[in-house]
């Protein structure tokens, strides 16, 4: 009998473009500081980056776009890691946490550099559904999913067996394998659609 819900955080729980752009615009704030272009200007740079290469180079494109001497972008990487995002749970996700809250304990399980982690959930404010909120990697990069480590972090937290946790993830790598060989239950969101099929089945 399930009696623990985890649940990935990035593009399981909200569009994980929308941080995307959102660190983008803080970027492009700061930026406009000290090149004397508009804001909107350097964040439609970054975007035809993103559209164009994914994430990755999005900051040496524009000071490549714009001819302009590199600044650091350790700097740039740290303002958008750490800022503020503008960013909202999809209309599935509150309507599923709403209905399992009331019959199992639920928790995050998510990748990603934990400040920036930290931030998407007070902004989502993911409290008011979440008993625990687990950092894969804040010991480091390989107890990121799909390690088992931080699937049997999870276990020994709530002394849960396998068979009594199921994992919700869009990602079928680390969400749903890496919690298959653990012996969890997994739900394979492929459309935030799928989200409410998780209301009928439990």
């Amino acid at each position: 009998m399930i009696k623990l819900v985890v649940f990935d955080l990035d593009d399981t729980l909200y569009n994980e473009k929308e941080y995307v752009l959102s660190g983008f615009k803080a970027v492009a704030n700061f930026l406009s500081k000290t090149t004397n272009i508009a804001p909107q200007e350097i964040y439609a740079a970054l975007v035809e980056s993103f559209v164009l290469h994914g994430r990755g180079k999005n900051f040496e494109y524009f000071f490549e776009k714009y001819n302009l001497p590199k600044v650091d972008c350790d700097l740039l990487v740290k303002i958008y890691r750490e800022h503020t995002p503008d960013i909202k749970l999809f209309v599935e996700s509150e309507l599923v946490l709403e209905h399992l809250k009331k019959k199992f304990t639920l928790a995050i399980l998510t990748n990603g550099w934990e400040d920036a982690q930290r931030n998407k959930v007070f902004a989502l404010k993911l409290g008011h559904y979440f008993d625990s909120i687990f950092f894969a990697q804040e010991k480091g990069l390989e107890f990121r999913k799909p390690d088992p480590r931080c699937f049997l972090n999870i276990l020994r937290h709530y002394k849960f067996k396998p068979e009594e946790v199921l994992m919700v993830g869009d990602d079928l790598f680390s969400d749903i394998e890496g919690a298959d060989r653990l012996g969890f239950g997994a739900f394979h969101i492929r459309h935030q659609s799928d989200l409410l099929k998780l209301i009928h089945l439990y």
